[in-house]
């Protein structure tokens, strides 16, 4: 039996997921049981609104792939064909390098982390150690249109298509329902038994619209077949890594993507570094195809294990730079209370997350569009000090503990908060630099 603690942690980790699903994606309709290889009925850029790294040149306009026609436009399908098979693209598989190039361009790059539709996202860390090759870890996916076999709904109602014209369009396979082929509103507004209001009814009629716009107007996810760890080779303070390819999927249905992994360093004293990488969407697109141009749901991993020459170093290491701030009063006290909160790794154009030991550096530095933080519960608790003792009942006139008991209740507590200034002296007695002066403050 579960503690309601634990029930509650597992409430909040469902609602964060769930959050993460509708924002983020992917799994904001886990209707086929592939959430990985997902089937949502919008284009992916309305769908989602976090985590999208638009094609270069994007202009903000209603795409020609928008879906808010499909239903009505039965010839959709072919005028896209012919529209893409006029879009020019130049794909060159499985090519990387390494170059050096100025600082504007890299600028250039991350700028576009800001825009209203970035093509790029990045994180900035500082690390101890030299290393002649940067280690990353990179996920993304992007999402193509779907094909009749995709289309696909779990359902495990009773088949009432079987006792109508709809069992030309739709049948069985074990516990999801599919298209035998192309099936519009009309058709299925032709077979509804509209007398039939039951709620078991209703389920299967919505599962029959779901499965029209899933061939209709359906996008399916496919990651991005990149590999586990990518090695940047890092040449003087800039460089960079196009990751270029051109892959097959279901149906023998090509797909591609053109990215580009670029690494500013910079160095600072003591054999300290910072590494700012940024992973840009090379795709070019002015007005239609950035659903399919688009790159989704993209993460950038660091870690020491995949780096062993290097150390993690919290951002505000006076180690990095030799640079006196000066605080005003309120600057210095909060500079004093979060003195044990570490922050090692700055997001452009998206967050950061960190699972770090402060004391050795070691550790994990990723980007995410739905980070989390726990904060630690306020524990009242402190040794020898009993709820009794703190009981505002028993320190009052109506108390059945004599006067001598009640002083040394006290006294307990006197003596507790005297152990507690004495703790914060030693300690402040290990501060250094700023916090000594906020100390003093």
């Amino acid at each position: 039996m579960t503690s309601t603690k634990e029930e509650f942690i597992e409430a909040r980790n469902l609602i964060y997921e769930e959050v993460k699903k509708e924002l983020l994606g992917p799994g904001s309709e886990d209707i086929t049981g592939d959430i990985e290889h997902e089937l949502i009925t919008d284009e992916p850029i309305s769908r989602y609104s976090l985590g999208i790294l638009f094609p270069r040149n994007n202009k903000y306009v209603q795409d020609m792939d928008s879906n808010l026609d499909r239903e009505t436009s039965e010839d959709f399908r072919e005028e896209y064909k012919i529209f893409n098979e006029n879009d020019d693209v130049n794909l060159v598989k499985d090519i990387t390098s390494h170059n050096n190039e100025n600082n504007s361009d890299f600028d250039g790059k991350i700028s576009t982390s800001n825009e209203l539709k970035p093509s790029s996202m990045g994180i900035t860390f500082f690390a101890k150690g030299k290393v002649d090759e940067l280690y990353v870890r990179v996920k993304a996916a992007k999402y193509r249109d779907s094909t009749l076999s995709d289309c696909c709904v779990k359902y495990e109602g009773e088949d009432y298509f079987n006792n109508n014209g709809l069992s030309e369009y739709v049948y069985r396979e074990g516990s999801y329902l599919k298209l035998k082929k192309s099936l519009d509103y009309k058709t299925i507004k032709k077979y509804l038994n509209e007398d039939d209001k039951s709620k078991e009814y209703s389920i299967f009629v919505n599962t029959i619209y779901t499965l029209s716009r899933q061939y209709k107007g359906g996008f399916v996810r496919e990651p991005l077949l990149l590999n586990d760890i990518v090695k940047i080779k890092l040449c003087g303070t800039y460089s960079f890594l196009n990751l270029e390819n051109t892959f097959k999927v279901k149906e023998n249905i090509e797909m591609n993507y053109n990215l580009q992994i670029c690494v500013f360093l910079k160095k600072y004293k003591n054999d300290i570094n910072s590494y700012t990488v940024v992973l840009c969407n090379n795709e070019e697109c002015e007005v239609y195809g950035r659903d399919k141009k688009s790159i989704f749901q993209p993460e950038i991993l660091i870690s020491t294990n995949d780096n062993p020459g290097l150390i993690f170093v919290e951002n505000r290491d006076n180690d990095i730079v030799d640079i006196k701030l000066e605080l005003d009063d309120e600057e210095k006290s909060l500079d004093l209370l979060y003195k044990d909160k570490k922050n090692y790794a700055i997001g452009h154009g998206v967050s950061t997350m960190q699972n770090v030991d402060k004391n050795t550096g070691l550790g994990i530095l990723k980007t995410s569009f739905v980070p989390y933080y726990e904060v630690q519960g306020i524990n009242f608790e402190l040794d020898g000090i009993t709820s009794e003792i703190l009981s505002m009942k028993n320190l009052s006139d109506y108390s059945i503990l004599d006067d001598d008991e009640i002083i040394k209740n006290l006294d307990r507590i006197a003596n507790s908060y005297s152990k507690w200034i004495y703790s914060l002296e030693i300690e402040a007695k290990s501060f250094k630099d700023q916090l000594v002066k906020v100390n003093s403050f």
